[in-house]
């Protein structure tokens, strides 16, 4: 994709507009348009001057062609004419000629009507209509229903780029992320394009509004500018919190690493030198386990575009600290033999003094402000609930750098528990502002995007999603 000036493209299909259409229609978001109409009577004919209508679309609108530069909608109708204590039913179909617009108000892709051209009118039903109404009725019926479309003005179809609130973000308006509109222009007869740019400052390569090649309902093409301008105003507002706290333990089943800290010969030695050899200590290792506690800070990722891949460079900086605590069960022994070695006294002569169990703290460790890099990080591209494309880490390599006089396995399980700790403060960077408005305003319709394939180029991501509508 070249550069050009744009920072997220969408493409809406014409499937989509049909089907948006289609369920307009079942929610009545177009609602029965009613009115009055004034006829070009003689005076003696005014009690027909005044006439009120009513317009309901009897099918869903559909597109009938899309050009370069306008929309054909085909449509049918019914039309209900009251003159005074008169009625006339009629049904008419026809083409509304329109245009593709974005409405910035509400972030909305809306067909403008410019023109409507009726290709039939049957009339139902009519009692006892004069003459001169009779003869006249087509002409009539013509000019109701153009006028009742004009007062319709636009006709809704999606509401692209919904929101422009990020996740995880404080509530005001200097909080919205400031999306402009660019463009928007049809492509190869059966799709729209819709070209948006953030207005801030930023030096990433930015989209062209070109085909972008659509193979389902919508695809949205989120430019290397724009994610880099995103991430930079989300991660300077943001209420997720940098820095998160932990404290865990480990448990050590296999002692025998870790003998050579707590020999017999060792801890034996002390009680016997003080008391002449008469005092000795016997014990057992009920637990071994690792207390640790610390923080880690996360600092601001930077996504890197390639072809073919997208890559996050991230770093983390962790504080750590640790106890090694060993739970014992020991007994203080007064031994009748004092300084004589119990291998030639193989009589039992040792007495229980004192008998309890008890923790001590044997080492400590600590590891202050390390830098963690994030390597080999794998990455998806998921939605959340208010339709933002987010990226999520799934996995990634670190090397804590710890050299702790600990086992390996020790150190293997310590690492790994700081890994997941990483992974699950880590937060899922927003990519865009909501690519579609969840709920359709003023119904009860539900959208929801459903991403179908991720393409990567070297300046840009096109998603491919499906638009699943339901009923709040």
């Amino acid at each position: 994709m070249s550069e050009l000036g744009y920072d997220i493209i969408v493409e809406a299909s014409e499937g989509l507009i049909n089907r948006s259409l289609e369920n307009i229609q079942k929610e009545k978001i177009i609602p029965v348009i009613k009115g009055k109409y004034l006829l070009d009577v003689p005076e003696i004919l005014k009690k027909y001057q005044k006439l009120e209508y009513e317009i309901t679309l009897t099918e869903p609108l559909r597109v009938d062609a899309l050009t370069s530069r306008k929309i054909k909608i085909f449509f049918k109708a019914a039309l209900k004419l009251s003159f005074s204590i008169l009625q006339v039913k009629t049904d008419a179909s026809g083409i509304i000629m329109s245009r593709p617009s974005y409405n910035r108000a509400s972030n909305q892709l809306e067909l403008e009507i410019q023109e409507i051209r009726l290709d039939e009118i049957k009339l139902i039903e009519s009692i006892d209509l004069p003459g001169f109404l009779l003869n006249s009725i087509n002409d009539i019926i013509r000019g109701i229903i153009r006028k009742g479309l004009d007062d319709l003005d636009v006709i809704p179809v999606s509401p692209i780029v919904g929101k422009l609130d990020l996740p995880e973000m404080p509530p005001g308006k200097d909080n919205l992320l400031p999306v402009g509109f660019g463009k928007v222009e049809v492509f190869d007869h059966d799709k729209v394009s819709v070209a948006l740019d953030i207005k801030l400052a930023g030096n990433g390569v930015k989209a062209s509004l070109v085909n972008i090649n659509l193979r389902n309902d919508l695809a949205v093409a989120v430019s290397d500018s724009a994610v880099k301008k995103v991430l930079e105003f989300w991660w300077e507002r943001t209420t997720y919190l940098k820095r998160h706290g932990f404290t865990d333990r480990i448990k050590i089943d296999d002692v025998d690493e870790l003998i050579n800290y707590f020999s017999n010969y060792s801890i034996e030695l002390f009680p016997k030198l003080l008391t002449l050899g008469f005092v000795e200590l016997d014990w057992d290792i009920i637990n071994i386990w690792l207390d640790y506690s610390g923080g880690i800070e996360v600092h601001k990722p930077a996504i890197i575009m390639e072809e073919d891949n997208i890559r996050l460079e991230a770093e983390t900086i962790v504080d750590l600290s640790a106890v090694l605590r060993i739970e014992l069960d020991a007994a203080l022994e007064f031994d009748t033999s004092g300084p004589i070695p119990d291998i030639f006294t193989p009589w039992k002569d040792d007495k229980v003094v004192d008998r309890s169990r008890r923790i001590f703290n044997t080492l400590r460790y600590n590891a202050r402000q390390k830098h963690i890099e994030l390597v080999n990080t794998e990455l998806s591209l998921i939605v959340d609930d208010e339709q933002h494309l987010l990226l999520e880490i799934e996995s990634f390599d670190l090397d804590v750098g710890l050299n702790w006089r600990l086992p390996r396995r020790v150190m293997k399980r310590l690492e790994r528990n700081i890994e997941k700790k990483v992974l699950k403060e880590f937060p899922r960077i927003p990519l865009t502002p909501s690519v579609i408005r969840h709920q359709m305003e003023g119904s009860g319709l539900l959208l929801d995007l459903d991403i179908q394939s991720v393409t990567q180029l070297e300046d840009s991501m096109v998603v491919n999603a499906d638009i699943k509508y339901s009923v709040d």
